[in-house]
């Protein structure tokens, strides 16, 4: 247990000197590495720049201890197992007797680093937070210049800024934002190999899945599997122009890729471990816990139902009763997604609101998730987005939002994890915003020539 460490992170809450030094030039040091990576890119820094020294900002005023909008989360955790693992570097303490990997341990690694070097974390993990949100922005333009060959550098801008789940667990003391850059890295790959650059393709993949396996990966291993499925159908099985031989080795790639996910999945996944996406989610599905879904009203035999003839049935001649759920895990996972599925897409509804600030976030979230999904959907339908890349795309987002919804029935961390979804969404709904766009100059343009 951590519980020393905890107490000796809490008494260890007073900024110090090397602290906020070594922030400053954490963060100076991504600043410069923008304006590099975006002339390689060929995107736009200035927005970069803004959102980032902005983020970093709002994540002095969230999470610093002194703060006095401080939000106290589970960073504590995470800080308490660095700052063990940099003292029993430095022969000042025990090894938590904690597994690194498969599990949460690469976070803790990063902690554990800034730690041995300058003591006691907080501006310096805000500002690597920050400043790795930054990059996840530059990957989100270069995704969109490929896909729609325009730049949106200052509509991503706003479409981010403008998130509130980016906004608070982005610059935080948590692992979101490196989750997040992997999300994106793996649009950033398909988007690639969408040009036939196939080496930056792969090599953005590659990254990507690290990423997302290290970072957290009994969620990461179902997106990084998408993203890896996804990349063999679309440039290997997709569209008339294959080759035979090339159909039928990505068809033995793709097989083997299924084959491989039962064992990877149950390696990377514990099971009941309360440190894993599904213990947090079971934990903060609590009677007592204020922000979990609640039950619609009334007992109506509607699209689900918990007695009765609903699509959804626990008890009766529904579609896919509780027996047809629990044959195999796929199913398992779809049934419990859909009937998450009208509080995680829409949710909270007007008798969930509560009285704290929370409702008031989750609602603003759902409604950013539902313009980014509305957008994105506007663009694979479009004549532009019609095609294998967007829909490729679309599906891992739809994976990912599936698996997060059946496992999710607290809004305080469903917006925090669906939050992955979107910025697999974001580069789909910037170039739907260009669609929308192109065609209200059309509608005005003709309007003033009648």
């Amino acid at each position: 247990m951590l519980t020393g460490y905890d107490c000796a992170v809490e008494s260890e809450s007073i900024l110090s000197l090397s602290d906020a030094a070594g922030g400053l030039v954490i963060l100076l040091a991504f600043l410069s590495s923008f304006m590099f990576i975006a002339k390689k890119m060929l995107v736009s820094v200035t927005p970069v720049i803004l959102v980032t020294s902005g983020f970093f900002i709002v994540g002095m005023f969230l999470y610093l201890p002194v703060s006095p909008f401080y939000i106290p989360s589970d960073a504590s955790y995470y800080q308490a197992w660095g700052y063990s693992l940099s003292d029993y570097w430095a022969g000042e303490g025990p090894m938590v007797d904690r597994q690194i990997w498969p599990g949460k341990g690469f976070w803790p690694l990063i902690i554990a680093a800034l730690h041995f070097f300058l003591g006691p974390i907080y501006v310096a993990a805000i500002a690597f937070n920050s400043g790795v949100f930054g990059l996840m922005i530059l990957a989100l333009q270069k995704s969109i210049l490929l896909l729609s060959s325009k730049s949106g550098s200052w509509v991503l801008g706003f479409l981010v800024a403008t998130s509130t789940p980016f906004a608070l667990f982005g610059p935080s003391l948590l692992r979101e934002s490196l989750f997040w850059l992997g999300a994106s890295g793996g649009v950033l790959g398909i988007s690639y190999l969408a040009r036939r650059e196939v080496r930056n393709g792969l090599l953005s993949l590659s990254w990507a899945v690290f990423l997302l396996l290290a970072i957290r990966p009994d969620a990461g291993v179902v997106i990084a599997y998408s993203f890896v499925g996804a990349a063999i159908v679309l440039f290997g099985l997709a569209g008339p122009f294959q080759s035979k031989r090339k159909k039928i080795l990505s068809a033995l790639a793709l097989t083997g890729l299924l084959v491989s996910f039962p064992p990877a999945s149950s390696f990377l996944i514990p099971i009941n471990d309360p440190a894993s996406v599904e213990g947090y989610a079971s934990i903060l599905s609590a009677p007592d816990i204020t922000t979990r879904f609640l039950p619609f009203p009334g007992d109506g035999p509607g699209l689900l139902s918990n007695d009765g003839p609903g699509l959804l049935s626990n008890d009766g001649p529904g579609l896919l009763s509780n027996d047809g759920c629990e044959s195999f895990l796929a199913l398992t996972v779809l049934c419990k997604s859909l009937g998450h599925l009208p509080n995680a897409l829409f949710g909270p509804f007007y008798w969930e609101y509560g009285s704290g600030a929370i409702w008031w976030i989750s609602g603003m979230s759902t409604l950013h998730f539902l313009s980014v999904s509305g957008l994105a959907l506007t663009y694979v339908v479009s004549r532009e987005g019609r095609g294998w890349i967007s829909l490729g795309v679309l599906g891992v987002a739809l994976v990912s939002f599936l698996m997060f919804s059946s496992i999710m029935t607290n809004y305080g961390i469903l917006i925090r994890f669906r939050a992955a979804t979107e910025v697999i969404l974001t580069p789909l709904a910037i170039s739907g915003y260009f669609v929308i766009s192109s065609e209200w100059k059309k509608f005005l343009s003709n309007r003033t020539k009648s």
